[in-house]
């Protein structure tokens, strides 16, 4: 735990764009706890911030974090039909 805490306190200016704090929200959605999602959407940036990626890398990170949903939402329907 300590290196989560470590990792969001080390820019916590970062400003999220619209869609991934959409897509953090589906993750909280989902089942992960609101300081996973953010972990896990802030490391698919690397140590930059959301603002120093050009369209195409931030396009990379929203796609990363889209996929990583999805096999979320799919695990959690293959544990609903599992008697």
């Amino acid at each position: 735990m300590y290196g989560l805490s470590k990792f969001l306190r080390k820019k916590p200016h970062r400003v999220m764009p619209d869609e991934l704090l959409e897509l953090k929200k589906q993750l909280i959605a989902v089942g992960y706890n609101p300081s996973e999602a953010e972990y896990m959407i802030r490391a698919q940036g690397g140590d930059r911030d959301f603002t120093e990626l050009d369209a195409v890398e931030l396009q990379q990170v929203i796609e990363k974090v889209r996929e990583h949903l999805q096999l979320a939402r799919r695990s959690l329907q293959v544990i609903e039909r599992t008697p």
